[in-house]
């Protein structure tokens, strides 16, 4: 306690031994303040703090975190699965470079119109895969045609189309006029599964490649709130102890004053004569 306090403290037990009253704590308090407290229900603050303290909630966090840790580990890493779209692509363009070889494209148009030719098999296989898949919860009333059935007729159509022409140009390129017939069938099944294969291949990874996405950015969105979670807790157990300590200092601070005002009452009362109006 500072002299200056000590001072207006005597001077108020003077007065009250005076007026032979004893307001001490009245006195105390009103210099140094309430007692700091912990009051959840009536302080917005200490209820978040008390809510942060609640470990229930971060502990359910740390589990859907390992579940999802857990489930993660069972799927092929995404990079494996990049490296493998990669793969892919590269694997059609330069098909289509042969295509558009054959076709008789000249080589300064060469590549950007094959890289233009393997966008339009990837993208019309993944509208033939996604039209002829079969809806999971899409299920018409009984007696209603199913709405995707003209237009995945449609895009197979369209398919078989691309498909057939891909063919004739492949074998156009080559001499098979000597060729027997089934010879000649089981070179254009060849060529067409080297034309769609690696096409059908990136509809493969791709649709192998969401999910596995979709959990890691799950894990990732796990993994910051129960970061949050925890910079949260931290922040509440130090609130807690700060204001412990306080309450400690709160008591000691305001044990001396009381006792140096009480000091100083009796003194004022004694020298006017009173009685020992100190508790």
């Amino acid at each position: 306690m500072n002299p200056l306090a000590r001072l207006l403290l005597g001077r108020g037990a003077e007065a009250d031994a005076a007026a032979s009253v004893n307001s001490g704590t009245d006195r105390v308090t009103a210099a140094i303040g309430e007692r700091p407290g912990f009051n959840p229900t009536e302080n917005a603050e200490h209820a978040l703090v008390a809510k942060a303290l609640d470990r229930a909630e971060l502990e359910e966090l740390r589990e859907d975190l390992r579940r999802a840790e857990e489930e993660a580990s069972q799927h092929i890493p995404p990079m494996l699965i990049f490296l493998g779209l990669v793969l892919a692509v590269a694997v059609e363009v330069v098909g289509s470079v042969l295509i558009l070889r054959a076709v008789g494209v000249p080589a300064s148009e060469r590549l950007p119109l094959s890289v233009a030719l393997a966008a339009t098999i990837i993208g019309i296989t993944a509208a033939a895969a996604r039209f002829t898949a079969t809806p999971r919860n899409d299920v018409p009333p009984s007696g209603d045609k199913n709405p995707r059935n003209w237009r995945a007729l449609l895009v197979l159509a369209a398919y078989s189309v691309f498909v057939v022409a891909v063919v004739v140009v492949r074998m156009a390129a080559g001499d098979h006029e000597d060729d027997e017939g089934a010879f000649t069938f089981a070179h254009a099944v060849i060529l067409a599964a080297t034309a769609i294969g690696p096409a059908w291949a990136v509809e493969a990874i791709v649709r192998k490649r969401r999910p596995s996405l979709q959990l890691r950015a799950r894990v990732r969105a796990l993994r910051a709130r129960v970061r949050e979670g925890e910079r949260r807790l931290r922040r509440a157990e130090s609130y807690v102890q700060r204001n412990a300590r306080n309450k400690e200092a709160w008591d000691g601070e305001f044990a001396r004053r009381k006792a140096a005002y009480a000091t100083a009452h009796r003194l004022a009362s004694a020298k006017r004569g009173g009685t020992d109006g100190a508790p």
